[in-house]
């Protein structure tokens, strides 16, 4: 019996993999930064315009597994409100000047700040980037040529695709992502480019998605994960990135249809495996991830024995029992390293002698009567 896979939550990792692109500018419809770099010096008039059309927003309300908790509400950010590539810049920081660049249409598609050094010239200060549609794509700053404090980029509607704050190049505070609707829907925390405590994803702004924790960029501690309405499809706990544990795995119509034990990343104890009406399907036990001891599985519906087979390191090992639907014997005899071995005793349905394959086995082969 093969152990089956564990169903990471790779949602989490798609998301911020996702997140990261855009803010780097490097995804289709974010447009790419030709500069790629943040500063501290802050924007003039037009970062102040955009902090102050972006309403605050409150924490959402800690998720248990069976709670629907939705995302905090996010207000619009309207296009009037954010600097057009037509839009006139405000004066530079005192040490520094406006360098800009065009699309082929000849629509402004960036300009940033830059001061010069003893090798040349570095960004410092504000810098913006815009589609070549003349809408905001890219808001942020550099400080001595790396990426530095809040970073916006937007979607071609004008509305916030992401929230990233930087600090000396590297992601550094509050990671937050936003639906083409403006709703929030993901929020992560990282300390000098690794994610760590609690992030948390939705679906929209009424359903969570899920509901993790990092340590050093490592899944750890409690993780939670929903499906869209319903309750939670998986859950369970992590310590620096291995399972630990009991997880649960429950259909969207709340049957339960998995449960797993782990120790150190591996499954170890009791397995549980139930159909979409909750009638089990199979059942045993595991140790460092193989099956080990007595080993069940049901006829569908779950009323009638299957098989009982006993196991050890991952492979069958000893008795092997075997029933029709109706609970009449198929089957007896022993196992050793997964093949028959030993007298075997075979039955038809009709609870008569299977002759032909009834007998004497040597490695999984018929040998003798």
């Amino acid at each position: 019996m093969n152990a089956p896979k564990p169903s990471l939550c790779s949602t989490a990792l798609a998301l911020l993999a996702a997140a990261l692109c855009a803010i780097g500018g490097a995804c289709t419809g974010a447009g790419k930064s030709p500069d790629s770099a943040p500063s501290t010096s802050k924007p003039a008039t037009a970062a102040k315009a955009l902090d102050e059309a972006r309403p605050g927003e409150s924490a959402p309300p800690a998720a248990q597994p069976s709670q629907t908790a939705g995302a905090p509400a996010s207000g619009p950010a309207l296009l009037d409100t954010l600097p057009r590539a037509d839009s006139e810049l405000p004066p530079a920081p005192e040490g520094t000047q406006w360098v800009e660049d065009f699309h082929p249409s000849g629509v402004r598609k960036s300009a940033r700040t830059v001061r010069r050094v003893e090798d040349g010239i570095v960004n410092h200060g504000p810098y913006l980037r815009w589609f070549d549609t003349g809408f905001l794509a890219e808001q942020g700053e550099f400080l001595e040529g790396e990426r530095h404090g809040l970073l916006r980029t937007f979607y071609e509607t004008g509305l916030r695709l992401a929230e990233t704050e930087y600090q000396r190049g590297v992601v550094h505070g509050e990671l937050r992502r936003f639906d083409p609707m403006n709703q929030l829907i993901q929020r992560s925390h990282f300390a000098n480019g690794v994610r760590e405590g609690l992030e948390e994803l939705w679906w929209d702004a009424e359903h969570p998605r899920a509901r993790t924790n990092w340590r050093n960029d490592l899944p750890h501690g409690e993780w939670v994960q929903w499906h869209f309405e319903g309750p939670a499809s998986e859950s369970g706990s992590y310590v620096d990135g291995a399972r630990v544990g009991e997880w649960r795995y429950r259909s969207e119509s709340d049957v339960l249809l998995r449960v797993e034990n782990y120790a150190a990343g591996r499954l170890h104890g009791l397995y549980q495996e139930y159909d979409e009406q909750g009638a089990p399907v199979r059942e045993g036990r595991y140790e460092n991830g193989l099956a080990h001891g007595e080993q069940l599985e049901f006829h569908p519906g779950g009323a009638q024995l299957k098989s009982r087979i006993e196991y050890a390191g991952g492979r069958p090992n000893g008795r092997a029992l075997t029933w029709y639907a109706d609970g009449a014997p198929e089957s007896e005899g022993q196992m050793l390293d997964g093949r028959r071995e030993g007298r075997w005793t075979y039955w038809n349905s009709d609870g008569s002698l299977h002759t032909r394959l009834s007998g004497v086995y040597r490695a999984g082969e018929r040998v003798g009567d």
